[in-house]
């Protein structure tokens, strides 16, 4: 999830360790920090283990998995590091991340890489890879992107490659300059691969965001425009159905309750964009956009695009929002049975345009099997 949600987690490890008393033979709570999907049957989480015991720290972490889609959470297993927002430390692994591959083969990272090819039952720490700023499947590899540079524009950002299936790592560089922050890796069926960051250099230290295609798995990379303001992007996501369409949502700095935020349109990979929902004119009334209005209130989460006219949108301290226009009309999906706790959602993820999931703190899971229609609500541990 994002920083503001991990600010939550946050809260949530402190009300672990203070709480008033559990009743006797109360079971641990989990707070989910991460999900990730692999089919429309195998989901998992990444989350914090709440002891009973008032006495005790909230900072086991751990990954729970399900088999059918999310009606049951058989997998429990114990994943050796500790939350990210605890601390870096080169003696000890620190991740805030999950992704399945497949559903044996497991990464756990940021800013740390720890991998599991049994499911998750057993974790090694690949030491020699860390600031890990970005991981994805890509066709049958895992991409990592890693930053490990300490000064601005010092030197570039590199990409980690390995099988899926077992861990023989491939450095090479990105047409990229260090810091990276807050990157993504985006990839399309058509063998298309997008990364997406936001660069800091001694010139422009407020971040200038920045795009990146491949269409040679890797050996080549093309500098695509990226719409997003410099200076105005702190967490942008991308999302595609199709590896042509690309929709982007820049999200500006945060203020109380909210931010600023934009959604732009690619009919072309990322060689031409255009504005097509905006928020900024409900604080700036005066300044007439050429866009529809876009939604307000929460901080940028996730983006996910399930056809042509069709993509759904969560927020941190906000809800979820669907669209079926293209962007220009957004309806807060949140209806029937969907009631997530303490206004923060996401990630939400679709394995297809009819079955997808959503997280919403601290530990329930939304899953669909309609497109969205119908969302059914399943706690997790």
């Amino acid at each position: 999830m994002t920083s503001v949600a991990r600010v939550v987690a946050i809260a949530a490890v402190l009300g672990c360790a203070f709480a008033g008393s559990v009743a006797q033979g109360a079971t641990a709570q989990l707070t989910i920090l991460s999900m990730t999907v692999t089919d429309t049957q195998h989901v998992w989480v990444l989350g914090l283990s709440c002891p009973p015991s008032p006495n005790q720290s909230c900072s086991n972490l751990v990954v729970r998995g399900s088999q059918d889609g999310g009606l049951s959470w058989p997998i429990q297993e114990h994943v050796p590091a500790a939350p990210n927002f605890f601390g870096k430390g080169v003696s000890h692994a620190y991740v805030r991340n999950l992704q399945y591959a497949t559903p044996q083969d497991a990464y756990a990272s940021g800013p740390s890489l720890l991998t599991s090819h049994d499911g998750g039952e057993t974790w090694t720490w690949q030491r020699s890879i860390y600031s890990v700023e970005a991981l994805a499947p890509v066709g049958n590899e895992v991409w990592a992107v890693s930053d490990l540079c300490p000064r601005s524009g010092a030197c570039p950002v590199y990409l980690y490659r390995s099988p899926a299936s077992g861990d023989a790592w491939h450095r090479t560089t990105l047409p990229l300059r260090a810091p990276a922050g807050a990157s993504q890796i985006v990839t399309a069926d058509n063998g298309h691969v997008w990364i997406l960051t936001t660069q800091v250099t001694t010139r422009v230290p407020w971040g200038r965001p920045t795009l990146i295609e491949s269409t040679t798995s890797g050996r080549r990379w093309v500098r695509r425009p990226d719409p997003c303001p410099v200076g105005e992007s702190n967490i942008d996501r991308l999302a595609t159905d199709d590896g042509v369409h690309l929709w982007l949502v820049c999200g500006g700095q945060p203020a109380a309750g909210g931010e600023l935020m934009s959604l732009y349109r690619s009919p072309d990979g990322g060689r031409h964009w255009r504005l097509v929902a905006s928020n900024e004119y409900i604080l700036a009334k005066h300044k007439k956009l050429p866009a529809a209005r876009f939604v307000y209130g929460g901080y940028v989460d996730s983006l996910a695009v399930t056809g042509p006219q069709t993509a759904w949108f969560s927020l941190d301290r906000g809800t979820l929002f669907t669209t079926r226009d293209g962007g220009k009309i957004w309806h807060p999906a949140t209806r029937q049975n969907v009631d997530p706790e303490d206004a923060t959602v996401g990630p939400v993820l679709f394995a297809t345009p009819s079955d997808g999931w959503l997280a919403s703190y601290p530990n329930l899971i939304f899953r669909t099997v309609n497109g969205g229609k119908a969302w059914q609500r399943i706690p997790v541990g």
